[in-house]
């Protein structure tokens, strides 16, 4: 298990052969990865799961619904609202420190709840990898969607926490009291709206923790018990009460986990046996925060958001929206490809907020340290690799298989996050707040664009089958008896164009062999263009290649007409970009500078002898501790 040592590293950074999802070309540069990364003297494991992206909207979504009960999805209290009016005057600022202001306040608001979106992802869930696999790509909700849309900490204690003096054992001791005499009313359980009769307006010293006790009971870590206050959450709101910050993000985050892997069961029960006798299951978790996660990163899903005010958290933007209802939603989330928001947050970040800190305008380096403000802190237990606790479940985090969500570039996750030697709540925890101390943090810049490595492509490739390997493989095309034409619409129908996934494949010169000899072929993202020979570029100079590249745009522009979809896009075939703190010069002309093999072993060499010398040594690595 990944033990405390002052000697670990989150970040790699090397040269790699990365994919950019604006050009679609593989060019040599300076690459970010998320650790745990892919070992090239390992082989990587295959996922074998079976993904249809032609597969419609899941059959047993109706009687999905009457067997699932989102019981942690609740509105406010009629009078909850002006509990938290009344108290927030005197509290503000210490609900402010404990960072538990924001959802609070999110607590007012009411987010609609779309049952097809929650139950098309969730089909898509795996819980060996934490994350939705999708034909396009792996995502998932992360901690940093938890802190933007809830505003709950990574930071702070363990939700596990207790009462470990006399103080605070007295007031645990009287919320229980009036917690015992709530029960023996006529409904014999200690229910919130009784809770909330009880405390509301009294002058009581406890009325803080009775009021975060209901909060955390319905909005924050709602429990096994429908509408009624758990003794469970009241050492949490003890602590908060007295100013101590709990980490409630991963046990929010591993709830939310946890519930998809109930709800991707009960799915395949129902496809097997049919709703029948199945009992209903409750899901305890705020799957709100995987709804909000759904309208932010899936623009097509999402119904038109509010403005956000100055002081108001995100999630306001999604109060009381007025939700889309779509019959194709697996489809959507199917083909989302170039439209998914792998970066939402960063588009227009809050000055003001300890979140600006996440998304400068320019990549920096920092020194994490004992001495660093909380924010880096958190940045740094967003992006590594760990175990989520909760008040009844455990669940592994593993953010390096989805980098791209975090502006970093992605490689082949590796599989080498040590599992825990024990299951035990109290070893997931040290491993989730095990210091984090004389580390370089690499932070991108909010205007990045990550992308991937070609291996990274061939493998999520070679893990997938879909209806589409059924067809001839682009590998096998020189075995087979088809003319160059034929070859090319093989080579779109497979969508085998070396784009990232999650983006659209751009138009590429490919090289056929056909009948009558080998010739080269211009195509666009849905159909083929013919083009001219580039036989003679390698004897350009980049001056005269770029030249007669411009030349050739009009021409591109015009033959895109006769393609049925979207216009062809001028070609960006020479693009040198200077990037800042002395990083290298990006070649991305694929042509007259890389020239890449499509098989598995890649060989890749440098024509242009004016820029071999801005190209990063083949292997060049560089971990900072």
């Amino acid at each position: 298990m990944a033990g405390s040592s002052s000697d670990e590293t989150l970040i790699e950074k090397k040269a790699d052969l990365i994919i950019s999802p604006s050009s679609g070309k593989p060019s040599w540069r300076i690459a970010h990865f998320l650790k745990p990364s892919f070992s090239t003297s390992k082989q990587p494991q295959n996922l074998q799961i079976f993904l249809n992206p032609k597969k419609p909207t899941n059959p047993n979504a109706k009687s999905l619904t009457s067997k699932v009960d989102f019981c942690g999805w609740k509105r406010p209290l009629n009078e909850w609202n002006s509990w938290v009016e009344k108290l927030l005057p005197s509290f503000e600022s210490s609900w402010k420190k404990t960072s538990i202001f924001e959802p609070i306040i999110a607590s007012t608001f009411e987010i609609p709840k779309c049952n097809d979106t929650i139950f098309a992802l969730a089909e898509k869930w795996c819980p060996e990898t934490s994350s939705f696999l999708l034909p396009w790509g792996e995502v998932t909700i992360t901690l940093e969607d938890v802190m933007v849309l809830g505003g709950y900490s990574v930071l702070g204690d363990s939700v596990l926490c207790s009462c470990n003096n006399e103080e605070l054992c007295e007031i645990e001791k009287r919320l229980n009291e009036v917690r015992k005499v709530i029960m023996q009313t006529k409904a014999k359980k200690a229910g919130q709206d009784d809770w909330m009769d009880y405390w509301m307006g009294k002058v009581s010293k406890f009325e803080q923790e009775a009021f975060l006790s209901l909060w955390l009971s319905r909005h924050g870590l709602p429990c096994n018990s429908v509408g009624t206050i758990q003794k469970s959450v009241f050492p949490i709101a003890i602590h908060l009460a007295r100013g101590t910050k709990i980490a409630l993000a991963p046990a929010v985050l591993a709830r939310i986990y946890r519930d998809l892997r109930l709800l991707k069961e009960r799915n395949e029960t129902l496809g097997v046996q049919g709703a029948g006798n199945l009992k209903k299951i409750n899901l305890w978790a705020p799957l709100q925060l995987l709804q909000m996660w759904i309208w932010e990163r899936f623009p097509k899903l999402s119904p038109v958001p509010n403005v956000v005010l100055d002081g108001q958290p995100r999630s306001a933007r999604w109060n009381k929206v007025k939700i889309l209802r779509k019959n194709d939603v697996g489809l959507v989330i199917d083909s989302a490809k170039e439209r998914f928001k792998w970066r939402p947050y960063c588009a227009s970040p809050n000055s003001c907020s300890v979140l600006a800190k996440f998304y400068p305008e320019d990549e920096k380096w920092v020194l994490v340290s004992s001495a660093i403000d909380s924010a880096l802190q958190s940045y740094a237990r967003l992006i590594r690799a760990s175990y989520l606790v909760g008040l009844d479940c455990i669940e592994p985090y593993l953010p390096h298989r989805v980098s791209m969500q975090f502006g970093f570039d992605q490689d082949i996750p590796s599989g080498a996050f040590s599992q825990l030697k024990s299951n035990t709540s109290e070893i997931a925890w040290n491993n989730y707040s095990r210091p984090i101390k004389d580390v370089k943090l690499y932070i991108p810049s909010r205007l990045c664009v990550p992308g991937v490595t070609k291996r990274y492509l061939e493998w999520w490739k070679n893990s997938n089958f879909t209806e589409e390997d059924a067809k001839p493989s682009i590998a096998n095309l020189s075995q087979c008896s088809l003319d160059g034409s034929e070859r090319m619409r093989i080579k779109f129908e497979n969508n085998e164009a070396d784009v990232p996934p999650g983006f659209e494949p751009r138009g590429k010169r490919i090289r056929l062999q056909g009948k009558e000899g080998s010739y080269s072929t211009q195509v666009c993202s849905s159909h083929g263009v013919d083009a001219e020979d580039d036989s003679d570029d390698d004897n350009l100079t980049l001056s005269q290649l770029q030249l007669k590249r411009m030349n050739r745009a009009d021409e591109r522009t015009a033959s895109s007409l006769s393609c049925s979809g979207a216009p062809l896009s001028p070609a960006r075939d020479v693009c040198i970009r200077e990037e800042k703190n002395s990083r290298l010069i990006e070649p991305v002309d694929l042509q007259n500078v890389i020239r890449v093999n499509n098989s598995s072993n890649s060989a890749v060499k440098v024509q242009n002898p004016v820029l071999r010398s801005t190209m990063p040594k083949k292997g060049t690595q560089e971990t900072f501790p």
